[in-house]
C-alpha cells in the first residue's frame, strides 16, 4: 500500500514521465556560439520565497539531465553536466594543499571530452560539434576559462549552445535520441521480474 501511494504520488507530481532524463540543480550554464566560441558562464541562482524565520539561501537552478546513478569510486564523467573538475579540469578548491593534483584533473577532463566525443560521433550534432570543439580548445589552450568566483566543488556546469537560448544542449534533439538508445541498449531486456508496484512484467532498474 506505501509503495502504491509513492508511485500515485510520483505520477501525479510528474516524476516518472521521463525515465531517461532527470531533474538536477544546474549551477552554472557555459554558453558557446558557433564554431566552439566560449560565450561566457551565467548562474541560474536564484532566492526561494521565505519560510518561518530562516532566511532563504540562493539555490540553482534544476534541468532535466540525462539521467546515470550516483558516482561512487573511481573516475567517472557524466554526460555534458558535470562539475568543473571534470567539465574544465579546473578545482574551484581555494586551498592549495586540497586542491586535486593536475594528473588527475587531466585524466577527469579527458573522459568529459571523450564521453562528449563519442556523442558527436553517432550524432553529428551541430551543438555538440560546437561543445567539443570549444573544449578541445580549453584542453589546447586556445581558449581558457576562469571559474565564477563563487563556485563551490559540487557546482554542475551545463552546456548551452547559443541559438538555442537556454536550452542544454542535452536536450537538443539529436542528443535526447542518442541517449535515450544508450540507455535502452544497456539495459538487459532478456531479464524481467513483476514490479511490485504495478504487478506488471518489467526490465529491472539499476540501482
Amino acid at each position: 500500500m506505501i509503495l502504491q501511494a509513492l508511485y500515485e504520488l510520483a505520477e501525479y507530481e510528474g516524476l516518472v514521465q521521463d525515465p531517461d532524463f532527470e531533474f538536477k540543480p544546474i549551477a552554472w550554464l557555459v554558453h558557446i556560439g558557433k564554431g566552439g566560441k566560449f560565450l561566457g558562464i551565467q548562474g541560474t541562482h536564484y532566492t526561494p520565497p521565505a519560510e518561518d524565520k530562516k532566511k532563504p539561501r540562493p539555490t540553482p537552478k534544476s534541468f532535466a539531465v540525462p539521467r546515470e546513478g550516483g558516482r561512487t569510486s573511481g573516475d567517472r564523467a557524466f554526460l555534458l553536466n558535470d562539475k568543473a573538475e571534470y567539465s574544465f579540469g579546473m578545482d574551484p578548491e581555494k586551498d592549495e594543499n586540497k586542491k586535486r593534483s593536475p594528473e588527475k584533473l587531466a585524466i577527469r577532463f579527458g573522459l568529459f571530452r571523450e564521453r562528449i566525443k563519442q556523442c558527436l560521433e553517432a550524432t553529428q550534432d551541430e551543438g555538440i560539434q560546437a561543445v567539443y570543439s570549444f573544449l578541445e580548445s580549453v584542453a589546447a589552450s586556445q581558449q581558457s576559462v576562469q571559474l565564477p568566483e563563487d563556485c563551490v566543488g559540487n557546482d554542475l556546469f551545463g552546456f548551452v549552445y547559443s541559438p538555442d537560448g537556454n536550452t542544454l544542449v542535452s536536450q537538443r534533439e539529436k542528443v535526447r535520441a542518442y541517449w535515450e538508445a544508450q540507455r535502452s541498449t544497456s539495459a538487459d531486456t532478456t531479464k524481467t521480474v513483476q514490479c511490485l508496484v504495478s504487478g506488471q512484467q518489467s526490465i529491472p532498474a539499476d540501482l
